[in-house]
């Protein structure tokens, strides 16, 4: 899991526990299940290579927030939810949300958001044009896990809101 999971925020340990228990403890599944599944989920919704499928590649060049989710709903057949972070004032994706039922079927994040707020913690709505870049993933192990990462985040998907799991599958 530190090369397929890796966490961007505080040490892969700590972000694995925040993990199973906001968003996976409600999944049916055991622990070990849940993460499998999770990174089974990873491969199946391939969101690179159904954005270069309609040609759509990362680069400092804009896309329209509408062309990106357009082709990741055409190749998954659901809408996730998208969250930017500015820079130079410019937005660059950070998170694509998706949404799964509990038996980890997809389903459209707005959907799943009207009855549960959807919102990862210090997300921001992405603008009309958006900036897709890929860049190395690495742990931020330098970072220690604090308390308040622990807490389950009441806009974030949490099992305690409902029976949807949100999970950050970005690219």
């Amino acid at each position: 899991m530190d090369i397929e999971w890796p966490s961007y925020t505080t040490e892969n340990p700590c972000f694995w526990e925040h993990e199973w228990d906001c968003h996976g403890s409600c999944s049916n599944f055991s622990q070990q299940n849940y993460f499998q599944k999770t990174l089974d989920l990873h491969k199946r919704y391939d969101i690179a290579a159904a954005l270069a499928a309609k040609g759509i590649q990362p680069s400092e060049t804009p896309v329209s927030r509408s062309d990106f989710l357009d082709a990741l709903e055409a190749d998954f057949g659901v809408r996730p939810l998208l969250y930017c972070q500015g820079g130079g004032g410019k937005d660059y994706i950070n998170e694509i949300f998706m949404c799964f039922t509990q038996d980890l079927k997809a389903v459209n994040c707005e959907k799943v958001c009207r009855t549960q707020p959807c919102e990862p913690r210090g997300a921001q709505q992405c603008n009309d044009e958006l900036i897709y870049k890929l860049g190395p993933v690495a742990s931020k192990a330098e970072r220690p896990c604090s308390n308040n990462f622990r807490q389950c985040h009441e806009k974030s998907g949490t099992c305690k809101r409902g029976n949807q799991l949100g999970l950050n599958m970005s690219a």
